[in-house]
Parts: C-alpha cells; sequence; structure tokens
C-alpha cells in the first residue's frame, strides 16, 4: 500500500470513530433523560431559541 493511501485510511477511521463515539453518547445522554420531550419540533425551537 502506498503512503498516501494509508493516510486517507487513517483519517477515515478517526472520523469513523469520532461519530460512532459522538452517537454513543448521545444514545447514552438520552436513555438517561427519560421524562424529557423527544419531539423533534420541540428540539428544533428549543435549539432555534439558543441560538438568538
Amino acid at each position: 500500500m502506498g503512503r498516501r493511501y494509508k493516510e486517507c485510511i487513517g483519517q477515515l477511521h478517526g472520523f469513523t470513530n469520532k461519530v460512532i463515539q459522538e452517537k454513543k453518547s448521545l444514545l447514552a445522554g438520552t436513555s438517561r433523560t427519560t421524562d424529557k420531550s423527544s419531539d423533534e419540533d420541540s428540539s428544533i425551537g428549543y435549539l432555534s431559541d439558543k441560538l438568538r
């Protein structure tokens, strides 16, 4: 394998692992807070209010 190929694969694995960890932490966070509404519209409204 070439050097550029190895570098690209390394970057891809790093990005993939980062995304997997973020998804796991999001899932762990949402499973603990079952009393909050998981309605998508309210989440979008909440985020848009925070960004103002």
